[in-house]
């Protein structure tokens, strides 16, 4: 792969830049790849020109994307098998991932800017939100190929260790682009990024807990009302 408007690809990423020129709308495509790995250069680029209009747009296209790969590949699955309630629900998904996924990427913005501009980032909303979009936009499309074989019957559970693979090089990306967008150090910039993580994690704990404790005490009634 020749080098881009971003530099020179390194080797993985130039391979995966050939497959993407074979998409339609590749200077789309080659981009979301580009940031994925480079999210730094992209934000370099792109930074002066980003708004949150255009992000928005970014995260329609691959929810449009994804949602159509899935819903077509899950309702032939379940067509084949019989199962046409779940053929049916399986096309649902054409319609909710484009919504979900604009909505859960600008909460996800929302949270990374927060935490950048408490740890004295001083980048834009719109800027972050942007090369955001096209970074989960890369990490959706090297997903879906593995999300689409994850369906099929017994050995789909197996193409779920690629989808983690990279989607925790998502976040690595994602330091990347904090670093680069809010000129933090490399500390600051992890803490960013993973500080969300470790209080979401805190949080199902406490409600596995909660739920739990509520679930003994129901029990606990249950037998001691017994004669």
């Amino acid at each position: 792969m020749t080098e881009n408007r971003y530099g020179a690809p390194g080797n993985i990423e130039g391979r995966f830049l050939n497959v993407a020129n074979g998409f339609p709308f590749s200077s789309t495509t080659t981009k979301w790849i580009t940031a994925f790995f480079r999210p730094e250069a992209v934000f370099k680029i792109e930074a002066e020109n980003a708004t949150a209009l255009g992000a928005a747009k970014n995260f329609v296209a691959y929810g449009l994307l994804t949602g159509a790969a899935i819903g077509v590949a899950g309702f032939t699955i379940s067509a084949l098998s019989g199962d046409m309630s779940g053929a049916l629900s399986a096309l649902t998904s054409v319609v909710l991932f484009p919504v979900s996924v604009f909505v859960v990427g600008f909460i996800l913005s929302a949270i990374l800017f927060a935490f950048a501009k408490i740890v004295g980032g001083k980048g834009k909303f719109s800027q972050q939100t942007y090369v955001l979009s096209l970074l989960i936009g890369g990490s959706a499309l090297l997903q879906l190929p593995f999300q689409v074989l994850a369906l099929l019957p017994l050995i789909g559970i197996i193409f779920n260790i690629p989808i983690l693979l990279i989607s925790v090089y998502s976040m690595y990306s994602q330091y990347k682009l904090i670093k680069e967008a809010h000129q933090l150090s490399s500390l600051k910039a992890a803490f960013v990024v993973v500080a969300p993580l470790i209080i979401f994690a805190i949080l199902v704990i406490l409600l596995f807990f909660f739920f739990l404790s509520v679930l003994l005490m129901s029990l606990g009634s249950v037998i001691s009302a017994r004669p």
